[in-house]
């Protein structure tokens, strides 16, 4: 998990965080937060207190808003128990796509969530677990 310090006692945690690696040159080492901007960011579930909220995809818009407001370039949000991945851009609209199809992480860099657990020969383990 990744801790992203928003602003003056504004701190969100992300499960993946994907940072240019020239951001980082010449800046100290963070322990807990770090105020560098990454590009993606990669939620999987949510564990989070919702009561704040009136549904899941509320907490979903509000938590998204922030990290672009934050300059974050995408925002995927990968539901296992429905095997979707919801893919957020800013200014546009939001894609549900089935977690058997390939999502553009960066320019040129995509994969299939569900090609991978097969690849890794763990695909019948996350499919028994339902």
């Amino acid at each position: 998990e990744a801790g992203l310090h928003i602003d003056n006692k504004n701190n969100i945690s992300s499960d993946i965080a994907i940072f240019e690696r020239d951001k980082f040159f010449g800046k100290k080492p963070q322990v807990k937060y770090t105020t560098v901007t990454p590009k993606v960011i990669i939620e999987i579930d949510t564990k989070a207190d919702l009561s704040n909220f009136d549904n899941i995809m509320e907490y979903y818009q509000v938590k998204t808003n922030k990290l672009f407001k934050f300059g974050v370039e995408k925002v995927f949000w990968v539901l296992t128990k429905n095997k979707q991945i919801i893919e957020a851009v800013p200014n546009d609209n939001w894609l549900v796509k089935e977690w058997d199809k390939e999502i553009e992480i960066l320019e040129n860099i995509s994969f299939s969530i569900d090609q991978l657990l097969k690849d890794d020969e763990i695909y019948d383990w996350v499919y028994l677990e339902e």
